[in-house]
């Protein structure tokens, strides 16, 4: 598609610079021009005959012309068999001058009504060339535009499958990395099943003996009331008549 695009630039500049050409050579420049050739340059050969064939099928010309050779030979006749009569001869000789005389300018007519019939033509050639070439040129930048914005949907849809690509390769990585662990936890669980499944690798050598705790409460309340008792005693004494006499000094 790229190369295609190429050929239709070139193909456009190509119609461009023929438009300008045929814009800047308008009508009487294009009849200016074939003046000046016809006058700086030979005709070409077939334009030559064709202007002959053209002139001589006129049927004026036809007619004067048989006249002439008519009148030619009258002249030649009277010439040879009536030499002296120069009164005659000069008669025939002035009608024939005077033929010839028209029969060239009827001849130049037919000529000029050629050179414009063919002077029209390529005037007309011309302006068809022009609308042609641009009616081409409309086409050719129709094509381009459709071509380009075909060109940059592709572009658009190369970013987005490249995106999607991108997209797509991350997400098999994440795949890859949560099958891996998926398989590592299987095998782990399998291991534990094969263990708990498996002998036991702790054994109890002999059952553990229970005996009842005997309730101590009751000994520790005797005890607790025995010190408070002896300790009274102990007070007792201590404040005997020692104590008293003290408090009474």
């Amino acid at each position: 598609m790229a190369a295609e695009l190429s050929r239709l630039e070139i193909r456009r500049l190509g119609l461009e610079a023929k438009v300008a050409v045929l814009e800047s050579g308008s009508d009487d420049t294009v009849a200016a021009g074939q003046g000046q050739a016809k006058l700086s340059m030979p005709e070409s050969f077939d334009l030559q005959v064709e202007r002959k064939r053209y002139v001589s099928t006129d049927p004026l010309i036809q007619a004067w012309t048989r006249r002439v050779v008519d009148l030619e030979v009258d002249y030649l006749v009277t010439q040879a068999t009536e030499p002296n009569e120069t009164a005659a001869l000069a008669e025939q000789a002035q009608v024939l001058a005077t033929l010839n005389q028209r029969l060239e300018e009827r001849c130049r007519e037919i000529r000029n009504e050629f050179d414009a019939t063919i002077a029209y033509a390529r005037k007309e050639q011309h302006r068809t060339s022009l609308r042609r070439a641009r009616m081409e040129l409309e086409e050719v930048k129709a094509y381009e535009q459709r071509l380009r914005e075909a060109l940059g949907q592709q572009e658009v849809q190369s970013r987005h499958v490249g995106h999607a690509s991108l997209d797509y390769q991350r997400l098999q990585q994440d795949l890859d990395v949560d099958r891996a662990l998926y398989h590592q936890i299987h095998r782990r669980l399998k291991h534990m099943e094969l263990q708990m499944d498996g002998p036991q690798r702790v054994r109890i050598a002999y059952p553990a003996e229970f005996k009842e705790m005997e309730d101590g409460r009751w000994r520790l309340t005797i005890v607790v009331g025995l010190v408070g008792l002896a300790f009274g005693l102990l007070l007792a004494v201590i404040r005997g008549p020692g104590g008293s006499a003290a408090r009474s000094a």
